[in-house]
């Protein structure tokens, strides 16, 4: 078994980013404050966040227990996963838990600062001020682990209920509150332009993100009702069994140009260099697939952006 682990200080991202890491590095099971979790579900354990005390929510995540170190190890030796990663605050913590789990050493360390922005993490902190934290679990299965817990969305975000208020599921809703937006994640360019529309629309809660990665783990954690995304990463991770998102529709076509600083025709392109936006991405291929059709002979220099 090869052990990953992701590490930063608390309240910098780590669990809202482990689908991420878990996705790059072909991983399905996580080890996360006491609880063991499989493709989104709760495998093994007990949730440190359950925990009244700051000491005893440490002694949770770090299985200082027995009896629940036994129980996810235990799991762990039936699932017998080839990768497993493991968050945490230090590398001293991630060892600690290692040892109680008579787990390998940790064959990659990936550290938070490493794969997020500064001004994301900033947000993450601010985040965690207000109460909220983060568990990579849908919704119904952090309310089996956490009854007492208010769930704001459909994967991620919790805090404690206060001892006089109502949960969300308890309350009636009165004939003049206001639904409950939709939560939509898209990336910038051409998708966004195709909902410009819909942008003040108050019945929509936009979130913009700029490259692949978000779009996955959003795909993998189920966190969005809906995800605007390429439709290759979209089938890639369903044929996966990664995500049970499904397709509703294609919102942009035709988009795709070629442009040049001097005038051109299709069959000028023989022997000419062409620089595709993004290797493997949807224009490179769109673009290869053409030119074979009109028996064109370029030379295509993509790169990743």
């Amino acid at each position: 078994m090869d052990v990953y682990a992701l590490i930063g200080a608390s309240g910098t991202g780590k669990s809202h980013n482990a689908y991420i890491v878990m996705e790059q590095y072909g991983i399905d099971v996580m080890i996360d404050d006491g609880l063991l979790i499989k493709d989104g579900k709760k495998m093994a354990g007990t949730s440190a966040k359950a925990e009244e005390t700051t000491v005893a929510a440490v002694k949770r995540a770090i299985f200082h227990d027995p009896m629940h170190a036994a129980e996810v190890r235990e799991r762990i030796r039936q699932l017998n996963p080839s990768k497993l990663l493991i968050l945490g605050t230090s590398e001293k913590m991630i060892d600690r838990i290692t040892e109680a789990l008579a787990l390998p050493h940790v064959k990659y360390k990936i550290f938070i600062q490493d794969i997020v922005t500064s001004e994301q993490i900033a947000e993450a902190q601010r985040m965690r001020k207000e109460g909220k934290h983060v568990i990579p679990m849908p919704g119904i299965e952090v309310k089996k682990e956490l009854p007492n817990y208010w769930i704001d969305s459909i994967f991620s975000f919790i805090g404690k209920k206060n001892k006089n208020s109502k949960s969300k599921d308890s309350e009636k809703k009165e004939p003049d509150e206001k639904l409950e937006k939709i939560k939509v994640v898209l990336p910038s360019g051409a998708p966004l332009m195709a909902v410009g529309g819909l942008l003040d629309n108050e019945a929509f809660d936009f979130t913009i993100v700029n490259g692949a990665d978000p779009l996955s783990a959003a795909l993998i954690s189920g966190e969005y009702d809906m995800v605007i995304a390429p439709l290759n990463l979209g089938a890639k991770l369903y044929t996966a069994g990664k995500t049970s998102y499904k397709l509703d529709s294609i919102i942009t076509s035709n988009n795709t140009y070629l442009v040049s600083r001097n005038n051109f025709t299709v069959e000028s392109l023989n022997g000419v260099t062409i620089l595709p936006y993004g290797q493997n991405s949807t224009p490179d291929i769109v673009l290869k697939v053409a030119l074979a059709q009109k028996n064109i002979n370029s030379f295509l220099q993509a790169r990743q952006y």
